[in-house]
Formats: structure tokens, C-alpha cells, sequence
């Protein structure tokens, strides 16, 4: 599983895109405790699943929508939830990354404590354009300048400072 944090361009909110590969068919031929409990709610999933050639896309992405409902941060409403079968990985993947380096950093687009992905490399660089460079690069130079001084403290009471 792939999650991407995207930045809505009309207001401050932000939604997931979630990228999710298929159960193997021994996992549904044998399901979980829990999948069977989702599967009997339709028999005929259930029984396509376990003893027929399998459930096709339209069964998988109702199972998938009947499993997000449940949980509190998808929204109620039709668009608050969207399943689709991924025929263009290569395109997908473009799209969901397409904040990388612009909105927020790469490391955080991608959801790295909920995703299945080692994000060291995005780590150590930053893309730039289609490239990608070592992030100590790609950074910007610190001026060679002292900071500002800050104005002195007003003396309270009589007592000078320490």
C-alpha cells in the first residue's frame, strides 16, 4: 500500500490517494476470519471467492468500499470516497506524486509510517524537474552572515542583567 498526501488547490484541507495491490488468490481463496465476515454479507462474493474463479473487479471494489465506510476519517458522502481499478500504473503514480518538492517535501507526500515503501532515498534527495539531486545540493546556500542582534533588554528595578 502507497499513501499520498495531496494539498487541495482551492482551500487548506488536504485528502489521501491510496494505491493498493490486490490480496493474492490463495488469500482469497482462503480468507481471514475478518474477510469472511465481510464476505457473507454477499453470499454470492463469498462462494465466487472460496470455491469459484474468483471475484471480479466490480465484487473487489465493493468489498473495499464496504471496509473504508467503517473507518471515521472517510467521509459519508459519494465523492468523499472514490475505488477504481489501476490499468496505467506508471501514469497513476506520476499523478499522485505530482506535489513532490512543490507543496511539500517528497518524504511527505508520501505518507511514510502508513506506506509499504523504504523513503530513505527520497530522504537524501529532491527532485528537480524529472532529475533528482542529493538534497545538500539542491538546498539553497546559507548566506555567510552574522544574525541580526537582538535589542538589549531593559533593565527592571534597578537590577542589571546576569
Amino acid at each position: 500500500m502507497w499513501f499520498f498526501i495531496e494539498k487541495h488547490q482551492e482551500h487548506s484541507g488536504f485528502h489521501r490517494h491510496i494505491l493498493l495491490e490486490d490480496a493474492s488468490s490463495s488469500r482469497w481463496k482462503e480468507p481471514t476470519t475478518r474477510m469472511k465476515h465481510f464476505l457473507m454479507e454477499d453470499p454470492e462474493s463469498f462462494f465466487a471467492s472460496t470455491l469459484g474463479d474468483g471475484l471480479n473487479d466490480s465484487q473487489k471494489m465493493e468489498l473495499l468500499k464496504k471496509v473504508f465506510r467503517l473507518l471515521p476519517f472517510i467521509p459519508n458522502g459519494q465523492s468523499g470516497l472514490d475505488i477504481c481499478p489501476i490499468h496505467n500504473l506508471e501514469k497513476l503514480t506520476a499523478y499522485c506524486s505530482k506535489q513532490f518538492e512543490i507543496v511539500r517535501p517528497a518524504y511527505e507526500v508520501i505518507d511514510p509510517v502508513s506506506s509499504d515503501m523504504d523513503i530513505t532515498y527520497l530522504l537524501t534527495h529532491k527532485q528537480d524537474g524529472t532529475h533528482w539531486k542529493p538534497r545538500y545540493e539542491a538546498i539553497p546556500p546559507r548566506p555567510h552572515q552574522s544574525l541580526p542582534r537582538t535589542p538589549k533588554q531593559p533593565v527592571l528595578a534597578g537590577l542589571k542583567p546576569i
